[in-house]
């Protein structure tokens, strides 16, 4: 696999997303499902045990 910069991959979906009113691959649940699973490993990492999202 080749090196991406991924600043510039990012920009260039916003700009798309934005100026060309292309739709957004994943949408605002994608992100909350992320942040979810995120806590559920900070708050795994604290209590030594399994979490749910």
């Amino acid at each position: 696999m080749e090196p991406v910069d991924q600043y510039r991959e990012h920009g260039r979906c916003l700009r798309r997303i934005v100026t060309l009113r292309h739709p957004a691959r994943y949408g605002p649940g994608s992100a909350i499902a992320n942040m979810k699973t995120i806590d559920a490993l900070f708050r795994s990492a604290v209590s030594g045990r399994w979490e749910e999202p």
